[in-house]
């Protein structure tokens, strides 16, 4: 399963360790999902991580952003025609469109609505173990 993990979910999933956005972050690191990346995303990645208010430690943001850039798959996609009331938000986007992945943010308002790859990290949590149970179903049917 491709995904897209817009910033202040990757930001969220390292303040908060119990939530959905640090569940989502462990499945990218446990490559139970593949993370598509471009340039500009991992740019942002690296800039809003060493912010001062987040207070991370910049040795393990090193480490993550290092085995992210081993993991992820990075593409580069082609520019779409589409508005943004934020244009931070269309390289997400177009990752997302260009790899057919499911893109996962805090901000669903920011993005085209009738777009059923979008998520808020709570549903694609309730989405991927819906899958997940799914995949593990019809295994056992073909036993």
């Amino acid at each position: 399963m491709n995904v897209v993990l817009d910033t202040n979910v990757l930001v969220s999933g390292l303040l908060k360790t119990s939530g959905n956005p640090a569940k989502i972050v462990n499945l990218i690191v446990r490559r139970e999902v593949i993370l598509f990346l471009d340039s500009r995303i991992f740019s942002e990645y690296k800039e809003v991580l060493k912010r001062d208010k987040f207070m991370f430690n910049p040795e393990k943001i090193s480490v993550l952003l290092d085995y992210f850039k081993k993991i992820a798959r990075f593409i580069s996609p082609v520019p779409l025609n589409v508005r943004f009331v934020d244009p931070y938000d269309l390289p997400f986007y177009e990752v997302a469109k260009a790899s057919d992945s499911y893109l996962i943010t805090g901000n669903i308002k920011h993005f085209p609505k009738n777009d059923d790859k979008i998520f808020l990290s709570k549903n694609f949590i309730e989405f991927y173990k819906l899958r997940k149970m799914k995949m593990s179903d019809s295994k056992k049917s073909k036993k």
